[in-house]
């Protein structure tokens, strides 16, 4: 079931959030983390929602949902640091690579390249994200 594979995502990724140990002190990354919070409570109230809904309402949400899960890993790979900052934004790429195979196979009629894009640096590489 597609749905339920989004929604364990995004329930995994909403208990990232209040995490606070490794962050960047600043006050726009305190803030961007409190927003980042909150837009993901929104988000998971309205996959839960989706359940119920028609297909093209379904899709929208996932859509949605894509770019919350960009818009987070954005902020965590600025905003949060260490194991913390590792952890949050491998967690953002898999409910990414998530929610993007369900667009693609529910809503675009099978695999192709969906939009939002984030990269996570390959684990092997030793590259480092720009901040």
């Amino acid at each position: 079931m597609p749905l339920r594979s989004v929604l364990v995502s995004a329930i995994l990724w909403v208990a990232l959030a209040p995490a606070t140990a490794e962050t960047v002190n600043t006050p726009t990354c305190r803030q961007e983390l409190a927003d980042t919070w909150a837009k993901m409570q929104e988000m998971l109230a309205r996959l839960k929602s989706a359940a119920r809904a028609d297909q093209s309402e379904k899709c929208e949400t996932y859509r949605s949902h894509a770019a919350v899960v960009v818009k987070a890993r954005e902020v965590f790979d600025r905003c949060k640091t260490g194991r913390d900052r590792v952890g949050d934004v491998a967690q953002m790429d898999g409910a990414l690579d998530d929610v993007t195979s369900t667009i693609d196979r529910e809503c675009n009629g099978g695999p192709r390249a969906a939009t939002p894009q984030a990269r996570a640096p390959d684990p092997g590489s030793g590259e480092m994200p720009a901040r």
